[in-house]
């Protein structure tokens, strides 16, 4: 599909690909969509990766729970640490 985006100059000096405006709008569109899936599965494997140590009764630190995850680095991401986050605010722990 890609390669149907690209059309090529005429003049043979020119390797430059000439992409239009649309396909640039489309190929970055595309982009952003398998990002944020990324991210969104990422954020799924942190809220069931939190649930594991607790129920062993330890506490699910960023450590443990990248350990867990299959990604690694994703805790750059915000939506990531936020999702850490909001999974430990609904945990209970007694002490």
């Amino acid at each position: 599909m890609f390669c149907s985006l690209l059309s090529f100059s005429d003049n043979s000096t020119v390797h430059r690909p000439q992409i239009s405006l649309e396909a640039i709008i489309e190929l970055t569109n595309q982009g952003r969509y398998w990002y944020s899936k990324k991210i969104e599965g990422c954020c799924k494997q942190v809220r069931e990766a939190v649930i594991l140590p607790a129920r062993k009764g330890e506490y699910p630190s960023k450590a443990c729970v990248s350990d867990l995850i299959s990604q690694l680095g994703y805790f750059r991401y915000k939506k990531v640490r936020i999702a850490l986050r909001d999974a430990k605010s609904d945990l209970t722990f007694k002490a």
